[in-house]
């Protein structure tokens, strides 16, 4: 049977995952910016988030956050469900799906410069 550390111990590690995991969805550690866990680490590593190459940072939110590449990935998504429930649509119910999906993909990011 753990003892009453132990399970402390445990406990302090499962919360440390759970805030570390929606930070690390959106930054990339050393490539986007830095995790830290402190005050005291933020203030050493400052000097590294300001040498970040702002144009990688850029291509790589591009890459991951703008509109196009999310409802391209939706578009995916919504192909696979189709091909598995195995719907067939008519030509004529499918082009204003494909049209629109298309026309999505090629809007301009919305961004911040």
């Amino acid at each position: 049977m753990p003892s009453s550390i132990e399970r402390l111990r445990e406990a302090e590690k499962q919360l440390e995952e759970a805030r570390r995991e929606p930070v690390e969805e959106v930054v990339e550690n050393g490539l986007t910016g830095h995790i830290v866990d402190s005050i005291e680490e933020a203030t050493v590593t400052l000097p590294r988030v300001m040498a970040l190459d702002r144009r990688a940072v850029r291509r790589r939110f591009e890459e991951r956050f703008t509109a196009t590449r999310m409802v391209n990935d939706y578009v995916k998504v919504y192909n696979l469900l189709l091909a598995r429930a195995d719907v067939k649509l008519l030509s004529k119910q499918a082009e204003p799906l494909h049209r629109t999906a298309a026309e999505l993909a090629n809007e301009p990011s919305e961004s911040f410069h």
